[in-house]
């Protein structure tokens, strides 16, 4: 419960993010029934097994090698029905093991559910797939630090993102996305979050709270306007906002200091908008 303090509940503004808290209270009931069941955390190296799911069935089935070791796994030229049987077997045998799953380009279509089950889960890679929805469930690997879910047919993405509160960086570029999740403010430790190639029109003034990130990748949308609260994100050092569709910015922009790079071009902004950002930032700092 004390992760609960990290949130300034004079910021929660709407119902999505209520919600997300309260996915926060149900993700510390799940791990505190894992927790019950076992003690033993992985230790020593991390042990990389990388096969088709047939050849990692057999070096899994030898579990005194593996013992309280913590495992890095690549699932390589996969059956995505074998794939999801291997995941489920993972949850039973060795889900407190695993801190690195790698499910890329193996023509995915869902995820199943028994994913958050691993909840020793530090990086997860589920880029180059086929994906069009992630399940609720990830939202109970609460470990995830790392999350990779580039060039999918994502279209949006659940609520319980928001619970993923050691999360550092969130990969989502090359989708198919129209909306970014209010509850995505939630995500404290974030500092670097791809959007880039997706169909945002618009930005969730969540974002603001993100006061961690250093990047923040927008490139490739639709976007006609950015929220005000972008000026909260102190220790941004770039922001690329190159192809959109923006006829201005937002004047709290001139409030981030930290700001290295500023990518604008391909937008619609007249010349006096322009002069305006180039009066704020050096030349070495705006792409316009």
């Amino acid at each position: 419960m004390r992760i609960l303090a990290h949130f300034n509940f004079g910021k929660v503004f709407n119902l999505k993010i209520i919600y997300s808290l309260f996915c926060l209270l149900t993700v510390f009931s799940v791990v505190s029934a894992m927790e019950e069941k076992t003690t033993i955390a992985p230790i020593g190296p991390i042990v990389k097994l990388e096969g088709n799911t047939d050849e990692l069935q057999q070096k899994l089935n030898a579990p005194d090698s593996l013992n309280r070791r913590p495992l890095s796994i690549k699932i390589r030229s996969g059956n995505p029905n074998n794939i999801s049987q291997f995941i489920a077997s993972l949850s039973q045998m060795l889900a407190y093991n695993v801190v690195k799953l790698n499910l890329t380009y193996n023509q995915l279509t869902t995820v199943p559910e028994s994913i958050g089950t691993l909840t020793s889960l530090q990086e997860l890679d589920l880029g180059g797939n086929q994906l069009t929805t992630v399940p609720e469930s990830i939202g109970t690997l609460i470990s995830l630090q790392k999350l990779y879910l580039g060039s999918n047919q994502l279209t949006t993405m659940p609520e319980s993102i928001g619970t993923l509160i050691s999360l550092q960086k969130l990969y989502l570029g090359s989708n198919q996305l129209t909306t970014v999740p209010e509850s995505i403010g939630t995500l404290i430790s974030l500092q670097k979050l791809y959007l880039g190639s997706n169909k945002l029109t618009t930005v969730p003034e969540s974002i603001g709270t993100l006061t961690r990130l250093q990047k923040l990748d927008l490139e490739g949308n639709q976007l006609t306007t950015v929220p005000e609260s972008i000026g909260k994100l102190i220790y941004l050092l770039e922001l690329d906002l190159y192809r959109n569709n923006l006829t201005t910015v937002p004047e709290s922009i001139g409030t981030l200091t930290s700001l290295q790079k500023l990518y604008l071009r391909g937008n619609k902004l007249t010349r006096d908008e322009k002069e305006r950002i180039m009066n704020i930032f050096s030349r070495d700092v705006v792409r316009v």
